[in-house]
């Protein structure tokens, strides 16, 4: 018996456990570390900059300069969700 109100996830990417995982590591831009895109074509990315300096960026406007990458993973991590 399933309930209705209960919404399926669309089809899309499966972790190892099975899962679905809306978010997936994918082949970074030029100028970017490292980019993170979702099922529904949202996206977020890290890039290096001068100074040891890291920029945040993301498909909805969204750009922030974080002082150390360990801060960026931490900022783009809140992002995607």
């Amino acid at each position: 018996m399933s309930n209705p109100k209960i919404k399926r996830p669309p089809a899309g990417p499966l972790s190892v456990t099975g899962m679905y995982v809306p978010w997936r590591l994918a082949t970074a831009k030029p100028g970017e570390s490292v980019r993170w895109e979702c099922v529904d074509g949202r996206w977020v990315s890290i890039s290096l900059a001068q100074g040891g300096k890291t920029i945040v960026c993301s498909s909805e406007g969204q750009r922030q300069s974080v002082d150390d990458y360990e801060g960026a993973l931490k900022l783009a991590k809140s992002w995607r969700i």
